[in-house]
């Protein structure tokens, strides 16, 4: 089970993505990658 201390990660890790200066286009795909992560830990998806 995810807890706050790895959502706040999560939320982390997408600012320093969108700091580092990636386009638009890198930064959803990167995005949507740590989200997909996220879900799959707490089992939404497989």
């Amino acid at each position: 089970m995810i807890t706050m201390d790895d959502r706040n990660q999560y939320r982390r890790l997408l600012i320093s993505i969108r700091k580092a200066g990636l386009g638009k286009r890198d930064f959803n795909l990167i995005r949507s990658c740590l989200m997909y992560i996220e879900k799959n830990l707490e089992g939404i998806t497989k």
